[in-house]
């Protein structure tokens, strides 16, 4: 949901969008992995099937505001 902060991806802590975009490439299309969120108070735990990446210009720089993962 939108607000949710990733906390940990396949069970590895994530701090940045570097380190989750690292854990993505150890990864491929079609894995299931559980990405932890802080959602308000709550920690949850979701599980997304990765897809492969299909980027039309480049790639999103780090930090860029509008870089979001759909789940």
């Amino acid at each position: 949901e939108k607000g949710d902060i990733v906390k940990t991806f396949a069970g590895v802590p994530v701090h940045n969008f570097e380190e989750v975009t690292s854990q993505i490439a150890r990864h491929a299309p079609g894995d299931s992995v559980e990405i932890g969120v802080s959602r308000g108070n709550q920690q949850i735990t979701l599980t997304a099937t990765l897809g492969k990446a299909n980027w039309k210009d480049e790639r999103p720089s780090p930090g860029n505001a509008t870089t979001r993962f759909d789940l």
